[in-house]
């Protein structure tokens, strides 16, 4: 019979890539997780690990057990949530996974959401590579462009606009864009095309304005959204971020082609669909879904008065 601990201990190290790392992770002593994984080992025969200095890498076994404990892991988080569930209001940990521009976005509203409910924890992971839930191990995910599934819930939050911006050094050096075509003649970062872009079609003006649908080459690549917004800012060239991004504040830049209309990131809450009715993941969930209804209701209304004066 396999123990969920040794599960757990090997899927940490084989997670995080070593032994030290795994301790912060799994909470206990790194000699009491290098036991579990040997013994883990014992059990199947196999080596599972390959020990370097300081370093650990998956055999092709430990590449197979890897992927099915981290799905069985995943699913006894779920049932751990559905035996625990007995109280009236919110009360747990919620663990959520998200992109590095969201999740410096979302700290905004964790100080009220805990005031409102005092008896939850919350724990937020900003990862641009992979925000699956069940490989981070999380309760929910707050992205964009996932593809909707009868398994999971996706709760709607928010759209936002895609811009492009240049600094006012490199539009010093190399002129403002008129034109989408005169983008041909511009520096351009992009993400990094060997990684799946987890916040939609940010790379779309390296097709604006071309013939045929041709790509342009991009001068560079970053595949992080803080990585974007200060590449731009150093003068490096010109990118699409969005217009609210949170990761570009206290960033000097100037929009480029404001009159052109650039993709709209629709942001969504998803957990399980199993979960629905457990209150320690909808509630902040539902609670951002208010918020942000109040914030546009503001907006709206100070639009309206401008336009009035």
């Amino acid at each position: 019979m396999l123990d969920l601990k040794q599960l757990s201990a090997f899927y940490y190290v084989a997670k995080t890539g070593s032994f030290t790392l795994a301790e912060s992770q799994v909470g206990v002593k790194q000699s009491w997780i290098s036991r579990q994984v040997s013994e883990l080992e014992d059990k199947f025969g196999s080596l599972l690990l390959e020990r370097g200095h300081g370093t650990v890498n998956l055999t092709p076994e430990g590449k197979l057990v890897y992927e099915v404990v981290g799905k069985l892991l995943f699913e006894a988080k779920i049932v751990e949530s559905l035996l625990l569930e007995k109280h009236n209001e919110p009360k747990g940990k919620l663990n959520i996974a998200t992109t590095v521009g969201h999740a410096a976005w979302l700290v905004n509203y964790i100080p009220e959401f805990l005031n409102k409910y005092p008896d939850m924890r919350v724990s937020i992971s900003g990862n641009d590579d992979n925000l699956d839930m069940k490989a981070q191990n999380s309760d929910v995910a707050i992205r964009p462009f996932v593809s909707k599934s009868p398994e999971l819930v996706h709760l709607y939050l928010l759209s936002y606009p895609l811009g492009l911006f240049a600094s006012p050094k490199y539009l010093k050096q190399y002129g403002m864009p008129q034109r989408p075509e005169d983008l041909d003649h511009h520096r351009l970062i992009a993400y990094a095309k060997d990684k799946k872009i987890p916040f939609g079609n940010v790379d779309w003006h390296l097709k604006l304005g071309t013939k045929n649908d041709e790509v342009r080459e991009p001068y560079l690549q970053v595949n992080s959204a803080l990585g974007l917004a200060r590449a731009a800012e150093y003068g490096l060239g010109i990118v699409s971020i969005s217009k609210f991004q949170e990761v570009s504040k206290n960033v000097e830049l100037i929009e480029i082609l404001p009159n052109v209309e650039g993709p709209m990131v629709d942001v969504h809450y998803i957990y399980p669909k199993r979960l629905e009715h457990i209150k320690r993941i909808t509630s902040f969930g539902e609670y951002l879904v208010k918020m942000l209804e109040s914030e546009s209701k503001i907006t709206e209304t100070q639009v309206f008065r401008r336009q009035l004066d």
